[in-house]
């Protein structure tokens, strides 16, 4: 246990805060399961995905290219063509 503990805190270092939906009836049954493993809910569901999934490998992040120093040369704005000119409004009586 206190290896397993030890583990986690060595390769598990960043964490990220993740909402999700839950049946409720689940949510109490793993409450009270963690109870018995006296761990927190959190703990207890990170346990559960570890053993899940802890043995797929995740893939590797491919390296991005570093970029080019030169600018992009902005394209030529195309020119406007003239507006046709307003009807005058004719006032009514």
């Amino acid at each position: 246990m206190l290896f397993e503990n030890l583990r986690r805190a060595l390769f598990m270092s960043k964490t990220k805060y993740t909402a999700f939906r839950c049946p409720l009836d689940l949510l109490a049954k793993a409450q009270i399961k963690a109870k018995e493993d006296r761990r927190s809910l959190s703990n207890y569901l990170v346990l559960l995905i570890e053993k899940d999934a802890g043995d797929v490998t995740l893939p590797a992040k491919a390296e991005k290219a570093p970029k080019a120093a030169a600018p992009k040369a902005k394209a030529p704005k195309a020119a406007k063509a003239p507006k046709a000119p307003k009807a005058k409004k004719t006032a009514k009586r």
